[in-house]
């Protein structure tokens, strides 16, 4: 008898065992191709100017922004974008646009294992798309839908905190 209950605990366990959690991949990504490629961190500058311009950027580990510009290897998303306040920068819907109006965006490329200093990786620039952004205390949300001149479709995901750079 106890056989049978050693035998069943052992079934048991090994069924629990086998049941690991399934590698879900990075929290904060660009998304390109079917892949995830990570994002670790972001920044925000205030350009300031008429239009509220601000300009945002997420990367990862690697990646350094100066005011010489994005330097490093790895990903990176560089986005410039106008606020809807002349104060500081607001969170909702922005969409693509080649104007400077509020709540749009007119530039945006992805670095996917970019090596910034030889220019060398995969660089793309989007041609359409928009970004959702809400803030919850220190941290933003950004949830980013983009297409390439392609057609192809880019998406990133970055929540936590911006640090803010001015230069």
């Amino acid at each position: 008898m106890n056989m049978k209950k050693l035998h069943f605990v052992l079934i048991i366990f090994a069924v629990l065992t086998s049941c690991e959690k399934e590698e879900e991949g990075p929290k904060n990504y660009i998304e390109y191709n079917g892949q995830k490629y990570e994002l670790t961190k972001g920044f925000i500058q205030n350009l300031g100017g008429e239009h509220n311009n601000w300009d945002i950027i997420l990367a990862s580990d690697l990646i350094m922004v100066t005011g010489e510009g994005i330097t490093g290897f790895g990903n990176a998303v560089y986005l410039r974008m106008f606020s809807s306040s002349q104060t500081e920068f607001a969170p909702g819907v922005y969409t693509y646009s080649s104007s400077a109006n509020p709540l749009t965006f007119n530039r945006g490329t992805y670095g996917i294992n970019y090596d910034y200093a030889n220019r060398n990786g995969t660089s793309l620039a989007l041609v359409a798309g928009t970004i959702n952004i809400s803030l919850t205390g220190s941290d933003y949300t950004i949830s980013i839908s983009s297409v390439l001149a392609s057609g192809t479709a880019v998406n990133a995901y970055y929540s936590g905190p911006l640090v803010y750079q001015e230069f």
